[in-house]
């Protein structure tokens, strides 16, 4: 049997949002750790005749890789870079009223990665209170 080929990118992000005011300076100071992107809430998501503007501020920290066979490495390389700063995570949520969410993205053009969430990856992610999001799509 042939080995399967994965032609795809992924997209392994970890998201704070609030409709807050947030400083994303702070954030990065406090989790050591300088977001990927940010997001300010009524800033153009797309410029173009469609006009869409983001809901809400948002500190983003995003790895991804293309072609792989399984998503669970980048989610345990996101997950190392924060494991041990739950608290900071938890404080910034308490003090900005802001939330969480682990997000899986998958761009596919052949192929289909594996997603595994391990005991370990699902208790970190429950220790701050994190949604998780999945989104496959095929190209």
């Amino acid at each position: 049997m042939a080995d399967l080929e994965y032609i795809n990118e992924i997209k392994v992000t970890l998201l704070i949002s609030s409709l807050n005011d947030m400083d994303d300076v702070v954030i990065s100071k406090i989790l050591k750790t300088k977001a990927t992107k940010t997001r300010k809430k009524g800033a153009l998501i797309y410029p173009s005749p469609c006009i869409a503007k983001h809901k809400y501020n948002g500190w983003v920290y995003q790895i991804k890789k293309k072609n792989i066979a399984s998503v669970e490495h980048l989610l345990n390389k996101l997950i190392n870079t924060f494991i041990n700063k739950r608290d900071e995570l938890n404080k910034i949520t308490a003090n900005y009223g802001a939330g969480i969410e682990i997000s899986i993205v998958g761009y596919l053009k052949k192929g289909m990665p594996s997603i595994h969430f391990s005991q370990e990856s699902l208790n970190f992610i429950h220790s701050i209170n994190a949604e998780i999001d999945i989104d496959l799509y095929g190209l």
